[in-house]
């Protein structure tokens, strides 16, 4: 770990975002795919299930690692809500202001854009980068969800 590098003379403060799982995974999936290893969703989900996700036994390991002091947890998806007790472990009294981003900074890939994807790896062209872009993540185009609606619940609990 790199605490022994960073500060070999005491502990650090670890600030740690975790994610739905759903959300997780179906971003992954997109990065497989922008990264040229077409598979369907089915594939992708046999290898990377739900219960895969375990952030109790991520934070578990954290907590147990030597030099790591204070643990600050947060869900991902409360980051604007909760971005100024975020931000107070993080920057201490440094009194410096500081405001969220606006959106997200990379959206991955849309429905429509893993849509013509698949479409193009069963006619054996390979898609670029470029079809993400072509087909952006917007009001009219919504983030690929490779999940069912009971899937993303049970991924809600976890």
């Amino acid at each position: 770990m790199l605490i022994p590098l960073l500060s070999p003379d005491r502990a650090v403060d670890v600030c740690f975002a975790i994610r739905d799982p759903a959300r997780l995974l179906s971003s992954a999936f997109g990065q497989v795919m922008m990264g040229g290893d077409v598979v369907t969703p089915e594939v992708f989900k046999s290898e990377s299930s739900l219960g895969a996700v375990n952030w109790v036994y991520v934070i578990t390991r954290l907590r147990a690692k030597p030099g790591v002091n204070q643990l600050t947890v947060w869900r991902c998806e409360d980051y604007t809500a909760m971005f100024p007790q975020i931000c107070d472990p993080l920057l201490g009294s440094c009194d410096v202001a500081v405001t969220p981003l606006p959106d997200a900074a990379h959206c991955g890939m849309s429905c429509m854009a893993v849509a013509r994807t698949l479409e193009a790896a069963a006619q054996g062209t390979p898609a670029s980068a470029a079809v993400r872009q072509a087909w952006p993540v917007d009001p009219g185009n919504p983030p690929y969800n490779a999940f069912t609606p009971g899937e993303a619940d049970l991924s809600q609990e976890f």
